[in-house]
Order: structure tokens, then C-alpha cells, then sequence
């Protein structure tokens, strides 16, 4: 069961002569499985990274932040490699801390089956690419938001309320995320295993 979210398909060569380098971009399609590893731990991961972009010249180097300067495709491996190995991190730390403080708070966990799994296996697919990954998006990026508003704000050392504002909304609204989709999760993954 594949469920496709761009039909664009592209293909990667890299041709070489004596002075000129001709790169053909490529990519295949983007199906659930690799949609899911994208929000759940390259985007938190990234925006984390850009933060720290603020504190330091090497990242802003490797995001090409400065218009005169154009992006690399080290730069552009350098940061798809960390924004992953960043998510990951996050996705640990949510998971010790947030999904904690969700079950403490009331949403019961899904206790696993493992006897029920196997024949259920496309459903529970299913359940962790719409619900679960989009609850790792939105806790992880939870966790990731408060690197680039605080970094922005000690490296620019502004006086803004509005900014501060922002920043606590846009935390409630992925808190809140983080919280409905995770409730959803445990609830249809109870349902699907019968462990209701």
C-alpha cells in the first residue's frame, strides 16, 4: 500500500568535461514513507540548524544565507545530513519528555499486540504515516522552534514583544498538534490491535 504525494520524477547525473560541470537534478517520487521521515525529523532538524545559523559563520556557509553568495552541493548534503542527524535528536528528547507528559496528562498509550500485528500490518502502517509521523513533526518542532527565536534574538539583540508573542503562539499551536495528533494515534492503533 503506497500512497503517493507528488508524481514528479527526475532524474540525478553528473556529467564532467575539462572545465564545465553540468548537474542534472533528480529525485524520485515521494511516497508516505519518505514524506514522514521528511517532517518528522529533516524539517524539525533543519529549523533547529537554522537557528544555529544565527551563532555560527560555518552553518550560515552551508545554508548560503547571504545573497551573494550561491548554495554548494556540499552545502546542500552538509545540511540535509545534519538537519537528520538533528531530528533524530529531537525525536529522542520528544519522546522522553513530551509523549511523557502526554501520558501523564491523560492519553493512555497504545499497548502493542504483538500477536494481532502481523495481520494487521497495512492498517498500523497506515495509522503511524497519517497520524504518527505528523505527531513527531509537531512535537519535534516543538522542541526545535526555540533554538532559531533565541538565537535570532541574542545574536540581533532585539527588544521585540511581538516577537516573543509569536514565538509562544506558534509553540501553543504545535503543542497542540502534538497532543491531538499523539491522541488519535493511541486511540486507532488501540482499535486496530483490540487492546481497547
Amino acid at each position: 500500500m503506497t500512497q503517493m504525494y507528488h508524481a514528479r520524477s527526475v532524474e540525478v547525473k553528473f556529467l564532467s568535461t575539462e572545465n564545465e560541470y553540468a548537474i542534472h537534478a533528480s529525485m524520485k517520487t515521494i511516497s508516505h514513507q519518505n514524506f514522514g521521515i521528511l517532517i518528522a525529523y529533516i524539517l524539525p532538524g533543519f529549523v533547529t540548524l537554522y537557528g544555529i545559523g544565527f551563532l555560527s559563520v560555518t552553518v550560515q556557509g552551508w545554508l548560503a544565507v547571504n545573497p551573494a553568495e550561491a548554495p554548494t552541493i556540499a552545502g546542500f548534503l552538509y545540511v540535509t545530513v545534519a538537519s537528520l542527524g538533528i531530528g533524530v535528536v529531537l525525536n529522542t528528547v520528544r519522546r522522553h519528555t513530551l509523549d511523557l507528559f502526554h501520558q501523564w496528562t491523560g492519553i493512555r498509550q497504545a499497548n502493542w499486540n504483538y500477536k494481532e500485528l502481523q495481520e494487521n500490518i497495512a492498517a498500523i502502517e497506515f495509522i503511524i504515516a497519517n497520524q504518527f509521523r505528523f505527531h513527531q513533526f509537531h512535537g519535534n518542532l516543538f522542541l526545535a522552534l526555540p533554538v532559531p527565536f533565541t538565537a535570532y534574538a541574542w545574536s540581533q539583540s532585539f527588544e521585540s514583544w511581538w516577537w516573543c508573542g509569536l514565538f509562544l503562539i506558534m509553540e501553543g499551536i504545535v503543542f497542540l498538534g502534538s497532543r491531538d495528533c499523539y491522541r488519535n494515534y493511541c486511540r486507532r492503533l488501540e482499535e486496530i490491535l483490540g487492546t481497547r
